[in-house]
C-alpha cells in the first residue's frame, strides 16, 4: 500500500502550505507540528485558542484521503468540547463531511470549521452559545451505544399524552432480551377508570420472549423536577414524593412534553437510565387500496419454504386472515430456505408460521391445520379442512403435490374461489406460478394438461420439485436455494395480491408464467420470463332436465331413506 502524500507529493505540499499559511493569517492557531501516527497516517497537531480556553487539536489525515475529510479531534483522545462532537474523545461534525465532502477541500479549512463551532459554543468566558446543527443524527447512530432501550408504540404514547398532571397508574412492561440489547416496552397499564388496557399494537406472543416487569407511570406539574439517578436511595426518595411506586422495576416520569424512563436494580442498588425511543410519524406505506385486504381470508396449502414467503409477504401487505393447512416439522436442514429460524425448529410448520404472521402483522388472525392435505389423513378430517378452504377469498397451494391440487380443484374452485399454485423446479434453475379463477381460467385439470403441453412442445420437460427440491441423479443433488425460492415467492405473492384485490383488467395478462432463474434446459437468459397461453374456458353444455317420471323416481328413493331413518331413531328411543 503506498500512502496518499507518498503518492500525491503535490497535494501534500499544498495542504502544509496552506495550513503555515493559515497559521500567519489569524491569531487563534499556534501550530505544534506534524507527525506520522502509529498506523502511518499523517497527523498535523495545533493548539486552537477561543476565549480564555485553549483546545489541543489533531487534524489526522486517514489513508482514503483526499476521497474522505480529514477529521479534528482532542490530542488526548478523552475530552468532550462539543455538543457537535461524536462522543468523549470524538472528533467534531463540522461543516465540511463525509455527507458533503469533495476532494478540492482542504485540510486548513477543516481546522477553520473547527474554531468556527468552538468559537460560536464559547462566545466568550462562562458563556455557552448553540450552534445549529447542518444535519440530524437518526436514531440508530444515537443509541448505538446504548445497551438499553425504551420503545414507545403509538397507542402507549397516545395512553401517555392523556395523562393530567398528578395522575398516577401502575402498568407491565415487557423487557426483549436479545445478544446487543435489551429491549423495554409498556405492554399494559390502568386507564383513567382504573381499568387495564392492554396495548394491542404489539403481539402477545412477544410475552414468551422475553420477561415481564411491574411499571409505575406518572405525570408531574410542571415545576416538579426529575429525580436524580445517581443512587437508588436518592432516586428512590425524590420519586415517592412524586407519586411514583419506587417498588416497581420501571418507572416513567412525564412532565410536559419530556419524558424520563428509569430502570431500578435493586440487586445492584442501582438506577439506569433508559433512552426512550419516540414512535415514527405515522404514513401509509401501502396504497390506499390494500386496505380491503384486511377483510381477506387466503388459505395456504404447504407452509414449507414456499408457503412461509408467500405468507410472510402477504401478512406484511396487510391480509387480515390467514388458514394455514401443514402436517411437517420444522427441522435444522429446513432453515437453508424456510422463512422461518432456529427459533421455530422442532415445532409443526402451521404453528410456526402462524407466530411469524402475528410479528408481520399484528393484526393477524390465523387458523391452522395440522395436516397433510393428500397424505394419509382420515376421509372425514380431510373434509373439514377442504370445506374451510372453500371459505377463504383465495387458496394457495406451495405443495407441487398434484393429488392436493386436485383435492383444492375439485372443492374450493367448485365453490366460486380463485386458487394460485407455484412450485420451484429442482436445481433451481426455474419456477412456475399459475392462477385459476372460476370462469375465467380453464379448469385446472385441463390448466395443467396445458402446461405439460407447453414444455412438451419447447422440449424442455421441467425437473419436477421433489420433497428436497432436489433430483436423484448419479451426480450431485440439485438445489434451489433461499434466493431461488425467493424469486418465485414474491412473483406468486403479487399475483395473490392481485386476485384480492380483482384489478381489472388484471396486472397479469397471462395465468401462467414460467420464470427463468440460472443456466438450465430451455432457459435462454436468467429472469427471462415465459408466460403460457391458455384456451378460453368452454361453457358446459346444458343436460336436459329429468322427465317428470324420473324426477318422481328419485325423490321416491330419497323419501324412502328419510324414512328408513326416521324409523330407526323411534325404535332406538
Amino acid at each position: 500500500m503506498i500512502w496518499w502524500y507518498l503518492r500525491d507529493l503535490r497535494r501534500h505540499k499544498e495542504e502544509r502550505v496552506a495550513l503555515n499559511e493559515l497559521v500567519q493569517r489569524v491569531d487563534w492557531l499556534q501550530p505544534v507540528g506534524w507527525q506520522i501516527d502509529d498506523q502511518a497516517r499523517l497527523v498535523f497537531e495545533s493548539d486552537i485558542r477561543v476565549a480564555e480556553r485553549v483546545y489541543h487539536t489533531r487534524l489526522l489525515y486517514p489513508e482514503t484521503f483526499p476521497h474522505s475529510p480529514p477529521y479534528v479531534l482532542p490530542r488526548d483522545g478523552a475530552e468532550r468540547w462539543s455538543g457537535h462532537q461524536y462522543g468523549a474523545g470524538g472528533e467534531l461534525c463540522l461543516q465540511y463531511r463525509a455527507d458533503n465532502w469533495t476532494p478540492d477541500i482542504m485540510g486548513f479549512q477543516m481546522i477553520e470549521s473547527a474554531y468556527r463551532l468552538l468559537a460560536g459554543e464559547n462566545p466568550a468566558a462562562s458563556q455557552r452559545g448553540v450552534v445549529p446543527s447542518a444535519h440530524r443524527l437518526s436514531a440508530g447512530q444515537e443509541l448505538r451505544s446504548e445497551f438499553r432501550r425504551f420503545v414507545l408504540t403509538r397507542n402507549v404514547r397516545a395512553m401517555l399524552d392523556a395523562m393530567t398532571a398528578g395522575e398516577h397508574r401502575l402498568g407491565t412492561g415487557i423487557v426483549h432480551f436479545r445478544e446487543h440489547g435489551f429491549v423495554y416496552r409498556i405492554s399494559t397499564m390502568n386507564d383513567a377508570e382504573g381499568v387495564q388496557w392492554t396495548d394491542r399494537s404489539a403481539p402477545s406472543s412477544l410475552m414468551f420472549e422475553g420477561s415481564e416487569a411491574s411499571a409505575s407511570i406518572v405525570r408531574i406539574a410542571p415545576s416538579a423536577t426529575f429525580p436524580p439517578p445517581a443512587s437508588l436511595a436518592e432516586f428512590d426518595s425524590a420519586a415517592a414524593k412524586l407519586g411514583c411506586d419506587v417498588s416497581a422495576d420501571i418507572v416513567v416520569i412525564l412532565r410536559e412534553q419530556q419524558m424520563r424512563v428509569y430502570r431500578r436494580l435493586s440487586s445492584t442498588s442501582s438506577v439506569q437510565s433508559l433512552p426512550v425511543v419516540e414512535p415514527q410519524h405515522l404514513e401509509n406505506r401501502l396504497g390506499a387500496g390494500y386496505e380491503l385486504l384486511r377483510s381477506k381470508r387466503v388459505g395456504i396449502v404447504g407452509c414449507g419454504s414456499l408457503g412461509s414467503k408467500i405468507a410472510t409477504m402477504l401478512a406484511r401487505a396487510m391480509v387480515g386472515k390467514f388458514l394455514l393447512v401443514d402436517d411437517d416439522l420444522l427441522l435444522p436442514d429446513n432453515l437453508v430456505r424456510n422463512d422461518l429460524d432456529w427459533r421455530d425448529v422442532g415445532l409443526n410448520k402451521a404453528d410456526a408460521l402462524a407466530l411469524r404472521l402475528g410479528y408481520a402483522n399484528v393484526e393477524t388472525e390465523v387458523r391452522k391445520y395440522r395436516q397433510q392435505l393428500g397424505g394419509q389423513e382420515a376421509a372425514s378430517s380431510v373434509e373439514v379442512v377442504l370445506s374451510d378452504l372453500a371459505s377463504c377469498d383465495l387458496v394457495i397451494d406451495t405443495t407441487a403435490n398434484p393429488v392436493a391440487l386436485n383435492f383444492i380443484s375439485g372443492v374450493v374452485v367448485e365453490a366460486g374461489k380463485p386458487v394460485i399454485w407455484a412450485e420451484v423446479f429442482a436445481g433451481g434453475f426455474a419456477g412456475l406460478i399459475a392462477r385459476a379463477r372460476p370462469s375465467i381460467e380453464p379448469p385446472i385439470q385441463y390448466m395443467r394438461r396445458a402446461i405439460e403441453n407447453w414444455f412438451a412442445d419447447k422440449q424442455w420437460p421441467p425437473v419436477r420439485a421433489a420433497a428436497q427440491y432436489d433430483r436423484d441423479t448419479e451426480g450431485p443433488p440439485m438445489v434451489a436455494d433461499d434466493a431461488d425460492v425467493t424469486s418465485i415467492a414474491a412473483p406468486a405473492a403479487r399475483l395473490a395480491i392481485d386476485c384480492l384485490l380483482g384489478r381489472t383488467p388484471s396486472y397479469f395478462p397471462h395465468s401462467v408464467y414460467v420464470i427463468g432463474l440460472s443456466p438450465g434446459p430451455g432457459i435462454e437468459e436468467p429472469f427471462e420470463t415465459y408466460p403460457i397461453e391458455l384456451d378460453q374456458p368452454s361453457a358446459n353444455p346444458m343436460k336436459p332436465p329429468l322427465a317428470e317420471a324420473e324426477r318422481d323416481e328419485e325423490f321416491e328413493f330419497l323419501g324412502k331413506l328419510f324414512r328408513e331413518k326416521q324409523s330407526d331413531e323411534s325404535s332406538s328411543t
